[in-house]
């Protein structure tokens, strides 16, 4: 993300201590934030929903021995999040939230708030085999999570390289901030890129393969 040493330092200690931060505003409280490394963060922050506790039991009551158990889950509200299987129901990558991410096996809380922080980073998904990208995803559970997903890429976040500025194209994943002054740096000597060949020179295959479905370059 582009922060000092001192700054992460700061905050690691205060969370390790025990602090929470319950809104931005403590965020732009920590010692040593200053109001350009704030607004740089700032979209990027997020904070998990309000969790409910519901209690439904666990088993069919069929002998003394099960009767009156009940099992504790963990639910976001308002749904009553359950999960399916795969093939059960389809979600749109790009529009479902992270409540409708819990119904599909292998994805919790946290893994679900992940996808959706990324899906935002990249500006969509074209393809479901990018959740490989997301940390904490687990490879061997990648097709039965995939089961379970649609993806429209009308819903891609296309953006014009041409006009980018260094904020733009560095907090993207596929490019990154010391990319991005190379691009801006050759964007200055050439001029305006005309197709994904002309960003070869500064951006490294693999990234300029994933990265070309989120250009544009016509004015």
């Amino acid at each position: 993300m582009g922060l000092p040493v001192n700054l992460i330092a700061n905050w690691v200690k205060y969370r390790n201590k025990g602090g929470k931060f319950n809104d931005k505003l403590a965020v732009r409280k920590i010692f040593g934030m200053t109001s350009q490394l704030f607004d740089h963060l700032d979209s990027f922050i997020i904070f998990p929903e309000k969790l409910v506790v519901a209690f439904r039991p666990a088993v069919e009551h069929s002998s003394p021995k099960t009767a009156g158990r009940f099992k504790c889950d963990t639910i976001f509200h308002p749904a009553y999040v359950t999960k399916g299987k795969p093939g059960e129901f389809m979600l749109e990558i790009n529009n479902t939230d992270s409540i409708s991410l819990l119904k599909i096996p292998g994805i919790g809380p946290v893994l679900a708030s992940r996808i959706i922080r990324y899906r935002n980073l990249l500006g969509g998904f074209y393809a479901v085999t990018q959740l490989n990208e997301v940390y904490g995803m687990n490879r061997e559970n990648t097709p039965a999570v995939a089961a379970c997903l649609t993806v429209n890429r009308s819903n891609l976040k296309i953006f014009n390289i041409n006009f980018s500025t260094i904020q733009e194209l560095g907090r993207h994943p596929y490019i990154g901030y010391r990319t991005a002054r190379k691009l801006l740096r050759l964007r200055d000597k050439k001029g305006k890129f005309l197709s994904a060949d002309d960003l070869s020179s500064v951006v490294a295959p693999d990234s300029l393969t994933r990265l070309t479905p989120y250009l544009k370059f016509t004015q």
